[in-house]
């Protein structure tokens, strides 16, 4: 319940400091230890500070996991393996990600493919993984190309038969 509202925050009945809804999707607002923002679904999540800097890395490597753990965390490849793939599982990051892959504006082929190579590669919504598994398959040429039945109008097959047979 809010009581009281200044700025990007808001005071609640519990005396807790929460974000305002004003702000944007994907917009980083200071919480103390821990950075807070609006998901692509409206909900509130927050990140840490390392788990920020890994969103903005990862970001910038065009999907590369180990990469940004190797930055964030400063871990060693076998390491940041592991944490790469835990922090691509939780929703929080994933929100996070997803609001920042919206909101970078004009999108290259190479980024597309990483986007679509991040949601093949997650495993927290198995909806979207399958959606995007179909839309990687389509985009390759992986499967048959469809069967279309042709029909032939029968006064216009009747019509050719008597054409070949005046022709010699």
């Amino acid at each position: 319940m809010e009581t009281e509202q200044a700025g990007t925050t808001r005071k609640r009945k519990d005396g807790q400091t929460v974000p305002s809804r004003e702000e944007k999707a994907g917009e980083l607002i200071p919480q103390g230890k821990l950075f807070s923002f609006r998901g692509v679904d409206d909900k509130w999540y927050s990140l840490t500070l390392k788990q920020k800097i890994f969103c903005q890395k990862y970001v910038e490597t065009m999907g590369n996991g180990v990469q940004s753990a190797m930055a964030a965390y400063h871990q060693e490849y076998k390491v940041a393996k592991v944490t790469a793939s835990e922090n691509l599982t939780k929703p929080n990051l994933l929100q996070y990600l997803a609001t920042q892959f919206m909101m970078s504006g004009e999108i290259t082929p190479e980024e597309a493919d990483a986007h679509l190579a991040f949601l093949v590669r997650q495993f927290a919504d198995l909806s979207v993984k399958a959606r995007a598994v179909d839309m990687a398959f389509k985009t390759f040429g992986r499967y048959a190309p469809e069967k279309v039945e042709h029909s032939v109008n029968e006064g216009l097959e009747k019509a050719l038969d008597r054409l070949s047979a005046l022709l010699p």
